[in-house]
């Protein structure tokens, strides 16, 4: 809104161009013009606007990390044909995963990786004392396309839920034809609990979803 009166001795046009005036008002000038609108107070942030942000922030970092270890080709792969980047599909398939402080909530809604490879049956992890960890699935012949047999069984291990950090351990090699793995917890990261593990073909160019494991009650090395 232009300014209605005739400025008085003491303040003119001449003497703004830009900026504030009494730290309440803002003036700014165009086509010669001075204009002087009132400075809009703070603006409140409704709490669920809040919540949201933090959960859109902790997906940043989670993408970061997942950067980090190499599972963002994933998620560029299954990408493409949505008409979505990469970081937009973690945030819309990872966010429901965040609390409103930007922790994680529920791990298993968390998905490291996403692709159109299946995830075999009954994928389940069994402890064998300390001494073993072992994760078994089925996968009748002919049941899914689009898979193979020669698929490989990869782990990614992340450390808390304040702090996404990810590792992937060097494991022996597992396809999805030998329906098990068998892991030994000297193989996994010291402080890094949460296991997902998903299948990616032999050629790197597919992947399945990821599954979450926890990993409860195993001494680490």
């Amino acid at each position: 809104t232009r300014w209605p009166r005739d400025w008085s001795s003491d303040v003119c046009s001449s003497d703004l161009s830009h900026g504030l005036l009494d730290e309440k008002f803002i003036v700014t000038s165009y086509n010669g013009q001075t204009y002087l609108r009132r400075k809009p107070k703070s603006i409140r942030m409704a709490a669920g606007m809040v919540e949201q942000g933090e959960r859109i922030s902790a997906a940043a970092a989670l993408w970061k990390a997942m950067k980090a270890v190499g599972l963002d080709r994933a998620w560029q792969m299954a990408a493409e044909g949505y008409g979505l980047t990469a970081y937009n599909m973690v945030v819309k398939h990872c966010q429901k995963a965040f609390d409103g402080q930007g922790f994680i909530s529920d791990f298993e809604k968390l998905k490291l990786t996403c692709g159109k490879l299946q995830l075999p049956d009954h994928l389940v992890l069994v402890h064998n004392g300390r001494e073993r960890i072992d994760i078994t699935w089925d996968t009748p012949p002919g049941t899914y396309p689009k898979v193979h047999e020669t698929d490989l069984f990869v782990i990614a291990c992340m450390k808390k839920a304040d702090d996404f950090a990810l590792r992937i351990p060097d494991i022996e090699i597992f396809r999805r034809k030998d329906g098990h793995a068998f892991l030994s917890p000297e193989v996994l990261p010291a402080d890094f609990p949460h296991l997902f593990c998903f299948f990616r073909s032999e050629d790197g160019k597919a992947y399945s979803e990821s599954k979450y494991l926890f990993i409860n009650n195993l001494k680490f090395k």
